[in-house]
């Protein structure tokens, strides 16, 4: 009878234990499922973005500007406008990078990151869209044109990462 009993707790054992790890939901609530929580967004990456974004689009004007070669002399109060608007954007965009550093250190990092691997690439796109434009001018001896075309661009660049 010893053997019985031991037999019969056992089987009872074994089936508590399977009966527990079934897979059946009846008895039990509905789960709600939280959606996945997106990462947070990246400030510093947002600001150099905006910084690039707003470098090319001072080129994109310049060059809409220029790229039918004009005379110098009708153009330049047209450029030096061109980079006085975008001087005044860099500036803004520079408080908002600075900031990063005194809000998370790992924001103005990540800002400088992102500068590091795209400014270079974003000022050849500049280069090879102004190159021809560029030669054009210097063929005119105007050394002036060409500083307006060329290195205020680049200028507006270190505006926005001034420390």
């Amino acid at each position: 009878m010893k053997k019985l009993n031991v037999f019969t707790l056992f089987l009872v054992a074994l089936v508590l234990v399977f009966g527990g790890c079934g897979s059946e939901t009846k008895d039990q609530p509905a789960k709600t499922e939280k959606p996945p929580v997106p990462p947070p967004e990246d400030q510093g990456i947002t600001v150099a973005t905006a910084i690039l974004q707003t470098f090319n689009l001072a080129v994109s004007d310049v060059y809409k500007l220029v790229k039918d070669k004009p005379e110098a002399a009708t153009v330049k109060s047209q450029l030096k406008d061109i980079i006085q608007k975008y001087t005044q954007k860099m500036q803004n965009l520079n408080i908002k990078y600075l900031a990063l550093k005194d809000k998370d250190i790992a924001l103005f990092g990540s800002a400088n990151s992102f500068l590091g691997e795209y400014r270079g690439k974003n000022v050849q796109e500049m280069n090879s869209k102004l190159d021809a434009i560029r030669y054009h001018y210097q063929q005119q001896n105007d050394e002036e044109i060409d500083k307006l075309i060329h290195q205020e661009l680049i200028n507006l660049l270190d505006i926005a990462v001034k420390r």
